[in-house]
This record gives structure tokens, C-alpha cells and sequence, in this order.
């Protein structure tokens, strides 16, 4: 009788275990589905907008994303492609859809149609060092306007040795939780790495410039520097370089910079000296538009 009665409240005892298990888990399930898997539709577009071979890495380490980039420019120097990291942003989506002429991005995308205005960008004859030069006079001149030598006090300031360099991608990472962001490494078929912002066009909002200044300032830079662009987030970009600039180089590079992206110095570094020191120590350039 004491048997049968220990049997029954074992069972009893096992099913109650077994129901909050099963509860648990459905609620885990939810949870990763609903508000902590990647959404697939970013994925799903941005793959299928990239008319080449993608690979996707949810959050992981910084690291292990560096060195698959690394191995990627290794092996596109073999194969023929480009590397670049693509993080998966609807509003980076809809930016790029838009520089190509796709307004609704719920429509299939026109992949004819995005390749000829990837042509267009590509073969532009926009001079970027001239844009830069007149970019960084009108700056000069609305500081001169109102605040006489401004410009050389408060913007350009005095030489600066004490910051750090760049050496790793940060447009990438989480800052929450130190992981990377949901991207894509994305192997760009062209014949030059500048021309990944023609195959991947974004700009035109606020103060970021248009695709075509973009593209330009790619190549002025890949021809002075072997600058290349590395990664495309929402509103990030950043460009890979094999060595930091010279102590020659450091200024003049900077005030382009500073020209190309006023919020690099304006709201992180303070002056263009200090942005200067930056790229003496830096193999990665990072480039920031509100």
C-alpha cells in the first residue's frame, strides 16, 4: 500500500517537473525568436542585394571577424574580389537602396537596374581632392566669417602626441555586450577595392556626403594611402590601411578627413592636430555621420 502511494506522488512529482521544463523551454524559444534572433529579413536582402558570395556571422568575437577579413583579403587577392563587412541594419539597407534607386524596399530588388547605376558611380568623374579642398575653404571661411582665427585656435589647434591609433574595427562591435553586431562578409567582385562604395553606395543624409563624393574620396585615398573600405554600417565607415600615416602626411591627411567628416573631430577628437596624432598610430581609419 505504502508502495503504490510513493509510486503516485513520484509520479505526480515528475509531471510537475515536466510541465515547468516544457514551459521553460517554450519560453526560451519565444524569447529567442521574438526578441533576440536575428531577424531574417535584413539577411535575406542585403544577400540577395549583394550579387556575390556572402557570409553571414551572427554575434561572436571582434577577433575571430578580424582575422576572417584578414584571410578573405588574402584569398580575393587569389580569386579576384574585394572583402567588405556589411552590418545588418534595416536603415543601412534602406540608405543603400535608396543611392541605387530603389525607393521600396519591399519590392524584389531590379538587380539590372542596380548594376548599371553601380556602373555609374563606378566610372564618375568627380575630382575628390578638389571637393575636399573646397569642402575644408568653406569650413575655414564660415569660422573666419564669425570668429576671426577660430579656425586655427579652437578647430586646427596645436600639435598633439599623446593619443592612441586605431588598429581594429569598432563600427562592427556591440557596445553593450563586446560582441559584434549580426553582418555579413560580403566578397566584392571588382577590379578595385575603392569601388566597394559604388557597389555598396550609401551618404547623402545630413552632413554624410553623397554616394559619388564617397566613391571619389575612395579612390583619392586608394591611390594616395591603399586605403580601403573595410566596413559599411549605418552611418559608419571604415577604411583599412596597410601602414599609419607619416608625420608629413599626418596633417594635410587630416584636414581632409576632417573635411570628409567634420564629426570626427567636431564631436570626438577636438581638433584636427589631435586627429593628425590618431592617424600617425592607425592602420584603421574610422569615419562617423549623425
Amino acid at each position: 500500500m505504502y508502495w503504490i502511494l510513493i509510486f503516485f506522488l513520484l509520479v505526480i512529482v515528475l509531471m510537475v517537473i515536466y510541465t515547468h521544463r516544457a514551459k521553460a523551454e517554450k519560453e526560451s524559444l519565444n524569447w529567442l525568436n521574438e526578441e533576440n534572433h536575428v531577424d531574417e529579413k535584413p539577411k535575406i536582402k542585403m544577400q540577395e542585394l549583394a550579387c556575390c558570395h556572402t557570409t553571414f556571422y551572427d554575434s561572436t568575437d571582434p577577433a575571430r571577424i578580424g582575422k576572417a577579413y584578414k584571410e578573405a583579403c588574402e584569398r580575393g587577392g587569389r580569386e579576384g574580389f574585394f572583402p567588405v563587412l556589411l552590418v545588418l541594419e534595416d536603415n543601412l539597407i534602406i540608405n543603400i537602396l535608396g543611392q541605387l534607386g530603389i525607393k521600396d524596399d519591399k519590392k524584389r530588388i531590379d538587380l539590372a537596374r542596380v548594376q548599371v547605376r553601380r556602373q555609374e558611380l563606378m566610372h564618375s568623374t568627380e575630382n575628390a581632392k578638389d571637393w575636399l579642398d573646397l569642402r575644408l575653404r568653406e569650413l575655414q571661411n564660415g569660422f573666419e566669417t564669425e570668429y576671426p582665427d577660430s579656425y586655427r585656435t579652437d578647430v586646427l589647434g596645436e600639435y598633439v602626441g599623446n593619443g592612441i591609433g586605431n588598429t581594429s574595427f569598432s563600427g562592427i562591435i556591440n557596445d553593450e555586450t563586446g560582441q559584434t553586431l549580426p553582418l555579413l562578409l560580403a566578397e566584392v567582385p571588382v577590379n578595385q577595392p575603392w569601388q566597394i562604395l559604388a557597389w555598396f553606395p550609401i551618404g547623402g543624409w545630413d552632413n554624410c556626403p553623397k554616394a559619388e563624393h564617397l566613391v571619389s574620396v575612395a579612390k583619392h585615398w586608394y591611390e594616395g594611402f591603399e586605403a580601403v573600405p573595410a566596413v559599411i554600417c549605418e552611418g559608419i565607415i571604415e577604411f583599412a590601411v596597410p601602414q599609419p600615416a607619416s608625420v608629413e602626411e599626418s596633417l594635410p591627411l587630416a584636414e581632409e578627413h576632417y573635411a570628409f567628416c567634420t564629426d570626427i573631430v567636431d564631436q570626438n577628437l577636438g581638433t584636427i592636430n589631435a586627429l593628425a596624432d590618431v592617424l600617425r598610430k592607425s592602420t584603421v581609419w574610422f569615419f562617423w555621420w549623425e
